[in-house]
C-alpha cells in the first residue's frame, strides 16, 4: 500500500505507535484524486488586495471553490473586506502603550538576572522554546535536555510574571484599548457579525442535509 503514516513519539523521543487516518490509508492515486476533487485539478484561485493593503487568495475549483459559492453569495472578497472593517485595528496600539511596555521591561529584567539575556518581550520566551525543538532523530537524550531546559525557563518565567503582575497588566490595557475600538467601529463590528452568523447557519444547514444546495 502506498499510503502514508504518522508515526508517534513520546516526549523522549520514543516511537509509541502510529496514527493512520482513513485519508493516510489511501493509496497516494486515490489521494491525489481526493485533492483534485477538493481544490480543483489544478487549485484554481483568486487573489486580491485589502482596503489596509492586506493580500487575500481563496480558492475558487473544485468542491472548496463551489462551498465558497455558496457560503459568500456576494463573493469572498466582500466578505474578507468586511472583516477587515470590522476587525482590522482591533489590536493596534496596546502593546505599545507606555504601562505594558513598562512591564515587559521590568520582566525582561527579570529574566536577564536568572540568565536569560536575550528577552525584551514574555514571547521571546516562547519562540525560543520553539526554536531549540529536536527532531525525534536526535534520540532521547536530546528530548531529556530539551525538557529540562523548557521546565527551567518555563519556572523562571512564572517567577517573573508573577513577580510583576505582567498577565493582569496586560489583559487590562488590552480590554482597554479593545473596547475603545468596539466603541469607534461599533457599525463594522455588528455588521460583521450579522453576516458571520449568516455564514455559520448556511454552513449547519449543508452539513445537516450533507449536500450543497442544487
Amino acid at each position: 500500500m502506498e499510503g502514508g503514516t504518522v508515526t508517534v513519539i513520546d516526549f523522549e523521543g520514543n516511537p509509541v505507535g502510529a496514527d493512520l487516518s482513513d485519508y493516510e490509508r489511501l493509496p497516494t492515486s486515490d489521494r491525489d484524486a481526493y485533492q483534485a476533487d477538493l481544490y480543483g485539478p489544478d487549485t484554481a484561485t483568486e487573489s486580491a488586495v485589502l482596503s489596509d493593503g492586506t493580500e487575500v487568495e481563496w480558492i475558487v475549483d473544485g468542491c472548496v471553490g463551489e462551498a465558497n459559492r455558496v457560503l459568500f453569495p456576494d463573493g469572498m472578497f466582500d466578505f474578507l473586506e468586511q472583516r477587515t472593517h470590522a476587525t482590522g485595528g482591533a489590536d493596534d496600539g496596546w502593546l505599545d502603550d507606555h504601562r505594558v511596555r513598562e512591564v515587559h521591561g521590568r520582566w525582561s529584567e527579570c529574566m536577564a538576572q536568572q540568565g536569560y539575556l536575550d528577552f525584551d518581550i514574555p514571547w521571546d520566551a516562547v519562540t525560543a522554546m520553539s526554536s531549540r525543538q529536536p527532531s525525534p532523530e536526535e534520540g532521547p537524550e536530546a528530548q531529556e535536555a530539551f525538557a529540562e531546559l523548557n521546565v527551567a525557563q518555563a519556572v523562571a518565567d512564572l517567577a517573573c510574571h508573577e513577580r510583576y503582575d505582567v498577565q493582569a497588566v496586560q489583559e487590562e490595557v488590552f480590554w482597554e484599548y479593545t473596547m475603545d475600538y468596539l466603541t469607534d467601529y461599533e457599525v463594522a463590528v455588528v455588521a460583521f457579525a450579522d453576516t458571520a452568523e449568516s455564514v455559520l447557519e448556511t454552513a449547519q444547514r449543508i452539513i445537516q442535509a450533507g449536500r450543497l444546495p442544487a
